[in-house]
């Protein structure tokens, strides 16, 4: 799970006012990851939009980096209690803080297993060594040779991009429920109800999945053996490409 604490009670309509962009302050700055919730329960996750997403879309994860994903090489040992990692890059530059409040985790040899919160980096070249900082509460609990080996993964609230039918990326995310452009941050529905662009006729009590033919939509489970993700159940079914009412029940990536 990679939202930072407890959510945060909000009022209904929070999710759809004008609070994105790079610039927001206050209230309206938090880490990519940060929860919301109704007093009904419903759950928002606050974002950043890879590329434009629009009311009532399904979102999904952005792609693993290339080189990144594991097997990356620890420079150099880590002793109990470290609050450091150092990890020599493979083949794709890493930019600056682009793993912040993303994770790090050891995949092979000497403490695998372990799995890390990252606070933050420099900018690390292709073969570089890059020093990755854990935040302050946590630390190395089995220590790290220059045989074990790392993957990062990026914050999956980060760069999120329309669900592709045509090129999936990683799992479906929530739904929108107000539209942002491209780099804007703002809230993206997790769980509770909300409406959502139907492909096919959709009726109550239907289980939903992503839809493996209209980007952005959700179909009936069975109608096709395309990607089964367990999305919710339609409250209010409506005709293909209308937007039905679905309790969602989507699992924080």
């Amino acid at each position: 799970m990679s939202n930072p604490g407890i959510a945060q009670m909000v009022p209904y309509g929070f999710e759809k006012a004008d609070q994105e962009g790079a610039t927001a302050v206050g209230l309206d700055k938090r880490p990519v990851g940060s929860l919301a919730m109704h007093a009904d329960g419903s759950l928002f996750a606050w974002i950043e939009a890879f590329e434009a997403l629009a009311v009532g879309k399904l979102t999904m994860q952005k792609d693993n980096v290339t080189g990144h994903t594991s097997n990356m090489a620890v420079q150099a040992a880590a002793a109990v209690g470290a609050t450091t990692i150092s990890l020599t890059n493979a083949s794709t530059a890493i930019t600056k803080n682009q793993y912040a409040d993303g994770e790090l985790w050891i995949n092979d040899v000497d403490g695998e297993g372990q799995v890390w919160k990252v606070l933050s980096h420099p900018a690390v070249g292709t073969t570089a060594t890059g020093v990755f900082t854990l935040h302050p509460t946590d630390s190395v609990r089995v220590a790290l040779t220059v045989s074990s080996q790392a993957g990062l993964r990026v914050n999956p609230y980060k760069d999120v991009e329309l669900w592709d039918a045509d090129d999936v990326d990683g799992p479906a995310l929530g739904v929108m429920p107000k539209a942002l452009a491209i780099d804007e941050q703002g809230w993206m529905r997790i769980t509770g109800t909300g409406a959502v662009l139907a492909d096919g006729t959709l009726v109550k009590g239907n289980v939903v999945v992503p839809s493996n033919a209209v980007d952005g939509a959700v179909e009936a489970a069975g109608a096709t053996t395309y990607v089964l993700q367990n999305l919710g159940v339609v409250k209010m079914g409506t005709t293909d490409t209308e937007y039905s009412l679905v309790q969602f029940n989507i699992p924080l990536a």
